[in-house]
């Protein structure tokens, strides 16, 4: 499990505001740290699709349908925070992302697994894992002192 702090949710925003230029649509969701029922994915995935414009009632199984295939025929860049569990994946994500479409992800979890189900996602590029990296001790003193003005005697 990666520490909090990394600046993973910061950078992931960053990027996201710089891509959703190139995207027809982008929606943000963010998970609670601690997981996820299964009323608070359906929940996340009525708002995202409410911010894309689409009808949002309907069994979890009807909007993720709606999603897939509104990424059919729409370029949509979507963004889920703080993912931790795959169930998390398996309750917001539909099997199937159009091409040219893209997915990030912010995680604690160094090695989520990724089911099977999005096993053709990861061939075509559309998700892909990146891991930041981590200072060692001295670095990160380093990096506080001059964040906070601090003397190199501080620490």
């Amino acid at each position: 499990m990666l520490p909090g702090g990394l600046g993973k949710t910061t950078m992931a925003t960053k990027l996201y505001n710089v891509l959703r230029r190139s995207f027809q649509q982008a929606v943000m969701m963010e998970l609670d740290l601690e997981g996820s029922t299964q009323e608070q994915l359906t929940s996340l995935l009525q708002k995202a699709l409410e911010h894309l414009g689409l009808p949002s009632t309907g069994s979890r199984a009807e909007l993720l349908q709606r999603l897939a295939e509104f990424t059919q025929r729409t370029k949509v860049l979507l963004f889920l925070d703080n993912v931790n569990y795959d169930s998390q994946l398996d309750g917001l994500l539909p099997a199937v992302f159009s091409n040219g479409s893209c997915i990030i992800i912010t995680s604690r979890v160094s090695d989520l697994p990724v089911s099977h189900s999005y096993q053709a996602l990861n061939r075509s590029m559309q998700l892909q894992r990146f891991m930041p990296a981590t200072l060692n001790i001295d670095s990160a003193r380093a990096l506080f002192r001059s964040r906070h003005g601090l003397s190199e005697d501080v620490l």
